[in-house]
């Protein structure tokens, strides 16, 4: 598309049609041709959040609230279970022996 659009100037109500045999020959070199050039073309991948200013941004949002809310779900999980402790709530029966 931007090659297309930006490139070559094509308008967005442009239309394109591929096929396969132009006045009665086939043209299947030209995609391999095409094929061949792409594959020996040096490219260069861009980081698009060193673009944005978001270089250090390296997690999404909902990972890290995620995240967050496992960890306080586990921080009150175990502050429950020493004040359950600590109150008397976690006490079991007293152990009486049998006397022989």
């Amino acid at each position: 598309f931007q090659v297309l659009h930006n490139g070559y100037g094509f308008k967005m109500d442009d239309y394109i049609t591929a096929t396969n045999v132009v006045n009665g020959q086939k043209v299947g070199w030209a995609l391999g041709a095409m094929m061949y050039e792409i594959n020996t073309m040096p490219w260069l991948i861009e980081d698009k959040r060193a673009l944005h200013g978001l270089k250090n941004v390296s997690l999404p949002i909902g990972m890290v609230t995620f995240f967050l809310v496992v960890v306080i779900s586990m921080l009150v999980s175990i502050f429950f279970v020493f004040y359950r402790h600590h109150k008397g709530g976690g006490r079991r029966a007293e152990y009486t022996p049998i006397n022989r």
